[in-house]
């Protein structure tokens, strides 16, 4: 993803940050494109090392981290940078992060196009940009405007979290699991005019792979291998790791959290675009919030 033609460049004369800025790394643009160049190393204040318009490649601190969540945390935040969630300009890769990977609502396993608008939801966390003629997307789908409105009136502050590592799966091994031979997969079968539950995999229709490694990615983990029910503590609310996760991975993210009801849907705008995330709720042993 390359920098907007909008944003000013920089040529990073005696700038000790210039290696890590965007407007250095990514200044050169095409013939017959004219942008704007940034005055030259701008101090935040006296002693201060970054200059007023830095724009960094990967987040960096200059404090070294003093616990394990702390370094947890940074090594998170580079994997994601380098994954690259998205942001400005996002791609249909990118966006397509966001969409449902096996759903009987076939509309959210794609971009949904409306209002002027690219949307991408897997019914627990969704992302807007304004639209892309080049991303292919459908038009069948959920009223999506009343998000519009809920954003636009909220107050967002910059999204600080402390991302744990992810913890395992409980429901495979390695984002792994073996397909119910009983039900071919399919978890019910037919037997005459009648159909059947698959008592040997309680209608899941894979067993965990007890033995070796499985054969189809687990459908509750989407074959991370992480536990989708993983939560971290956002603001007011609670939210699922995974999605704390692609949230990160966007540019300039901002959440708002609903300080009087912690069950609220929560919303965040980032560089682009903006989103919305539904908040954990209690968990049974099998059952699970977003």
């Amino acid at each position: 993803m390359s920098l907007p033609y909008d944003e000013a460049r920089c040529t990073g004369q005696q700038c000790p940050s210039a290696a890590n800025c965007r407007r250095h790394t990514e200044r050169q643009i095409p013939k017959g494109v004219v942008a704007n160049f940034a005055p030259l190393y701008l101090r935040r204040e006296a002693g201060a090392d970054a200059c007023d318009q830095y724009m960094p490649v990967v987040l960096v601190s200059t404090f070294s981290p003093k616990t394990s969540d702390e370094q947890a945390t940074a090594n998170a935040v580079a994997r994601i940078f380098a994954s690259n969630c998205g942001g400005l300009n996002m791609n249909a890769e990118q966006l397509k992060k966001f969409c449902a990977v096996s759903d009987i609502r076939h509309y959210l396993m794609a971009p949904i196009r409306r209002d002027g608008r690219l949307f991408a939801t897997n019914g627990h966390i969704l992302v807007s940009i304004p639209d892309n003629p080049e991303i292919k997307a459908g038009k069948e789908g959920p009223n999506l405007a009343k998000f519009i409105k809920e954003v636009e009136e909220k107050s967002f502050s910059p999204l600080v979290i402390v991302l744990p590592e992810p913890e395992p799966c409980k429901a495979c091994i390695n984002g792994k699991v073996s397909k119910c031979e009983d039900c071919d997969g399919e978890g019910c079968f037919e037997h005459g005019d009648f159909s059947y539950e698959c008592k040997a995999c309680e209608c899941e229709g894979f067993n965990y792979p007890h033995l070796g490694d499985g054969d189809m990615d687990c459908p509750y983990c989407d074959g991370t291998g992480h536990d989708p029910h993983q939560t971290v503590s956002v603001g007011h609310t609670t939210i699922a790791r995974r999605y704390c996760e692609m949230m990160l991975g966007l540019q300039n993210c901002q959440i708002w959290t609903d300080e009087a009801d912690s069950t609220a849907t929560a919303y965040f705008k980032f560089d682009g675009g903006w989103g919305a995330v539904m908040p954990c709720r209690e968990i049974s042993e099998k059952g699970g919030a977003a």
